[in-house]
């Protein structure tokens, strides 16, 4: 048995060819930190492929490098029985980092502990767990973020999950690679939290490079991930909004990852070097896929931006004509948001409509009704009852669930369960009705014929997997029991508009008003949050999980949780938008204020991909969900909605055609520098070509030459099509 000789003698040959493909067989000199590895030739790079005097050029946005991180919980490493055993023979020559030095910085970094409060970030955390059997638990990576291609020794191996520390490191590295560069953009999964304490992360660690204080960093969100975020984080994080981004999406290493992944089952068992070897190679094959397809990929997105640049400008253009009056002042937050938003994230809010949630209305109402106390006829408490009977009507909602839940599945236990949670809801239900004479008291002492309670029958969760038929026969069984969760509650709401007016209460029903507009408001914006997590359980748990049964089965029931999640809030949705219908009297003012929050269908809650591509061509508002839309906000005046509503829509669409005509700019610019790049391969190899060197070593340089200038030759044929002079 010769494989343990096989496995050594294919380690030689492999760095050997490393080696001779880099120039080292041509005593070239000592290698250092990435040099076995192909970087990008389309990125600016000071020295290689920038053009003289490009520091001077105003619009340094041009020459911005992005950056993608990313972790891959796939390639994780088992411990390895004897690591005395293990011969390096390329540390940190390739993608992967120095192992002492990495592993000295891991010694003196300290880690930042506080509580996030991004839904994105805590998905990440759950990840966080210490595995004694393994080496590494998965690997994080940088990437340029346009094009592609892994950065040579940013590559990291974690050890308890995607510590902070660990990609401080790879974007050290990242840095110290791209250095001269004046701006960066750095996008990141969790980069809301990642970024807080950055600079104080770099200064205590002395591992890593000084923060570059004088660089212009902008952090971003990749516009899948950014969904699953806190609302606040789109415009503050969204690529679509950051100045010099261009048209990128910020997710191109998750396809990156698909690759490895085919041999994360080969490298788990190998030896420590051997395994960074063969990552090290496939990163390699990657980013040579990249650079002989770079001159196709670069001419398709030079053609796709002139044309689309245009139809977006004629698109912001009848959107101007349609308010000319209110350009200027648009224009002038525009200008602001851009001057002020490294310093000052909150000026991004302007992208973004206003939300008005209800526990912020129940607290202007309270202060306004504590400002009524010296009046005689001013009743305290109405807020405050009013709120407690929207919240038992959500626990209505909630007990009627878990009963359509029991139907099938009519455990001893549940039913006591459900026994138990009846009986308390029926005790607040009694205090609360007791209550309403206070308020209502007409209507309590001569109650009308109220409609039976909303229990959400019309939102079958089929997360639940209802049998219909049975739920029915149980409703036949207590068709003679009024069950609490069916019982009216004494609000203006379940009065009606005309009841309220008989009994000259409008002026609580204006207040119940206010806060259903809350209620819809905070379930609109759970239920965004909810899809937005869901299509990332769908991508990063449920596709990634493929080579284990355990994780896909723990993943689909996270999908199911998340399915029950929106299906409550849709009914509270319901409930609440049933409420505002019933309050409103005047056919008109009913029209105009339920033009906002349109009847919810079950295709509005479907994860699909086109809800998270801000980079489609035209408008996307046709293809998208009402509800991603909608007016969200505070006022109570149409017009003043409508107002808001026509800002947003114009400064994104200013926005799309801005990153639409930086991606014009910038795809010309990366086609002379993919051209200036195979330039500056070809003098290296013509300078390796000479001196003291074998007949063997010269003809191979000068065959290497010829293979780069042959690449520069068809880039400037292909971009000469496009009218693009490098």
């Amino acid at each position: 048995d010769r494989y343990r000789e096989l496995l050594r003698i294919s380690r030689q040959w492999r760095n050997l060819k490393l080696r001779k493909w880099n120039g080292f067989g041509n005593q070239r000199g000592d290698i250092g930190p990435g040099d076995l590895a192909l970087s990008c030739v389309a990125c600016p790079r000071p020295g290689v492929n920038l053009r003289s005097g490009w520091k001077d050029d105003v619009d340094q946005w041009k020459y911005m490098q992005t950056f993608v991180m990313d972790g891959n919980f796939s390639a994780e490493h088992l411990k390895m029985r004897n690591p005395l055993d293990d011969v390096p023979l390329a540390d940190g020559h390739g993608f992967m980092v120095t192992d002492a030095l990495y592993k000295q910085h891991l010694s003196e970094a300290t880690e930042d502990r506080e509580q996030s409060t991004c839904n994105a970030h805590r998905a990440v955390n759950k990840a966080n767990a210490d595995r004694h059997d393994m080496e590494a638990t998965g690997i994080g990576a940088v990437a340029c973020g346009r094009h592609g291609c892994f950065i040579p020794h940013t590559v990291v191996d974690f050890q308890k999950g995607e510590r902070q520390m660990n990609i401080d490191y790879a974007l050290s590295q990242a840095m110290q690679f791209f250095a001269g560069i004046h701006t960066l953009l750095v996008l990141y999964d969790v980069a809301c939290q990642y970024s807080k304490k950055i600079k104080s992360r770099f200064e205590r660690a002395p591992s890593l490079i000084p923060w570059p204080v004088a660089m212009v960093i902008y952090w971003g969100i990749g516009l899948f991930h950014i969904h699953g975020h806190q609302r606040d984080c789109l415009p503050k994080f969204s690529p679509s909004f950051i100045i010099g981004a261009g048209q990128i999406d910020g997710e191109i290493i998750e396809t990156l990852w698909s690759s490895l992944n085919r041999i994360a089952g080969s490298t788990r068992a190998m030896s420590t070097s051997h395994r960074k070897e063969v990552i090290d190679d496939h990163m390699n094959d990657s980013n040579w896929r990249k650079t002989v397809g770079m001159v196709k990929m670069l001419t398709r997105r030079y053609r796709e931006a002139a044309k689309t640049r245009l139809t977006s400008k004629a698109v912001l253009e009848e959107l101007e004509k349609s308010n000319p009056a209110k350009v200027e002042g648009w224009r002038a937050l525009e200008a602001n948001a851009k001057a002020e938003r490294l310093t000052n994230q909150t000026v991004m809010e302007i992208y973004e409509v206003t939300l008005q949630k209800r526990k912020h209305i129940q607290l202007a109402l309270e202060r306004a009704e504590g400002q009524r106390r010296n009046q005689k006829d001013g009743l305290q408490g109405i807020v405050s009852w009013l709120s407690e009977g929207i919240a038992l009507q959500e626990q209505q909602l909630s007990v009627a669930a878990l009963d359509r839940r029991l139907t099938k599945h009519a455990l001893l236990d549940d039913r006591l369960k459900l026994v138990a949670k009846r009986n308390t809801l029926q005790a607040a239900i009694n205090k609360f009705q007791g209550k309403a004479a206070t308020y209502l008291s007409e209507a309590e002492e001569d109650p009308p014929d109220l409609p039976r309670a909303y229990t959400g029958d019309d939102w079958e969760d089929y997360a639940e997997d209802i049998d219909l038929t049975g739920e029915l026969l149980v409703l036949d069984e207590l068709e003679d029991e009024i069950r609490p969760e069916d019982i009216a509650l004494l609000l203006p709401s379940s009065l009606g508009a005309a009841e309220v007016e008989r009994l000259e209460q409008g002026h609580i029903a204006q207040q119940e008003l206010q806060l259903r507009e809350g209620q819809v408001n905070d379930a609109l914006h759970r239920i965004r949050m909810t899809i937005g997590m869901k299509s990332i359980t769908l991508r990063t748990g449920v596709r990634l999980a493929k080579h284990s049964q355990k994780k896909k089965t723990r993943a689909w029931r996270e999908i199911q949780r998340l399915e029950r999640t929106l299906t409550e809030d849709a009914r509270i949705y319901t409930q609440a938008r049933n409420a505002i219908r019933r309050l409103l009297l005047d056919d008109d003012t009913a029209k105009a204020l339920l033009r906002r929050f349109l009847p919810l269908e079950k295709e509005d809650l479907k994860a699909a991909t086109h809800l998270l591509d801000h980079t489609e061509r035209g408008t996307r508002q046709a293809e998208l969900s009402w509800i991603w839309a909608v007016d969200v906000g505070g006022d109570t005046e149409n017009a003043a909605w409508l107002d808001e509503f026509q800002r947003v829509n114009w400064l994104r669409q200013r926005a799309k055609t801005d990153r639409w005509d930086e991606q014009y700019e910038l795809v010309q610019e990366e086609m002379k520098q993919t051209v200036r790049s195979f330039e500056w391969k070809v003098r290296m190899w013509q300078t390796l070509s000479v001196g003291t060197v074998t007949n063997g070593q010269q003809a191979y340089a000068r065959r290497q030459a010829h293979v780069w200038q042959s690449l520069a030759d068809e880039a400037r044929r292909e971009f000469a099509r496009c009218t693009v002079v490098v």
